[in-house]
């Protein structure tokens, strides 16, 4: 819910946001809000720092009151939340220990296997983009234990890579509890929003409203950069702007001999 204030109390002002400011901050809100709905990937990220259900709700009044119009009721945060949390959590904590496990265990004895394993410089990563890394590792042990793309005569050696890996608890049960936890993680959010409630909304409601919702976004939008790092979802929240490509730059003259 958002915080109720007394009419009789003054309209709280951010002394640093001017009119222009003010103006502008519903559609910097709306495109914020709408990529928590729609990305639980981000959801996770925020809750990390306390954004939570009711903080989304809150941000979401906030925004209809200060548009002043008919407004559809706030869309849910992601349902899906609290297992997509977990899910990352799981995922982000999994990699770094056992990616080192397995490079230890395979860089010896099987310097082949471990080569297409680590191949391109794949390494442990963190929060979302651990997602990345691991479904890759799990991939390409797939592709060991299946023979996908890879040589009649390196079967043995591939299997036998996976027997001692087995050994050091990176079994075919994790693989798939694994594949499982970034299915979930990567899911499309369910849920969708509640029925339209109308608006009267005063001018005075209104600059309350805009204030309010300034204080929210500018909190928000500022704590998101240090738990957020992947750049699109950065850019889906209004927060980062996508780099223009690099205009060529003049052609140097031809060297004089």
């Amino acid at each position: 819910m958002a915080k109720k204030i007394p009419a009789s109390d003054p309209v709280p002002v951010d002394p640093v946001a001017s009119a222009n400011v003010l103006e502008e901050t519903p559609p910097r809100a709306l495109k914020f809000l709408s990529a928590v709905s729609r990305t639980p990937a981000i959801f996770a990220a925020l809750a990390q720092r306390g954004y939570d259900e009711e903080t989304h709700a809150e941000g979401w009044e906030l925004l209809w009151t200060a548009s002043g119009a008919t407004r559809p009721g706030a869309p849910a945060a992601p349902r899906t939340d609290p297992t997509v949390q977990k899910a990352l959590a799981t995922v982000d904590a999994w990699d770094e220990p056992n990616f080192r496990v397995i490079r230890a265990t395979l860089e010896n004895a099987f310097t082949a296997q471990c080569d297409f394993l680590f191949a391109g410089g794949l390494a442990a990563a963190t929060g979302e983009a651990s997602l990345g890394t691991v479904k890759t590792m799990l991939d390409r042990l797939d592709a060991l234990q299946h023979g996908t793309g890879r040589a009649k005569e390196d079967h043995k050696q591939d299997q036998a890579a996976l027997k001692k890996l087995e050994k050091r608890s990176i079994t075919p049960d994790v693989r798939a509890e694994l594949a499982g936890l970034i299915a979930t993680a990567t899911a499309a959010p369910k849920g969708g929003a509640t029925p339209a409630v109308a608006s009267t909304t005063s001018a005075d409601t209104r600059t309350r409203a805009l204030n309010d919702l300034r204080v929210w976004y500018k909190e928000w939008a500022t704590i998101a950069p240090t738990v957020i790092k992947r750049r699109d979802y950065l850019i889906a929240l209004g927060i980062a702007k996508r780099e223009k490509p690099k205009k060529p730059g003049p052609t140097p003259p031809p060297a004089t001999t």
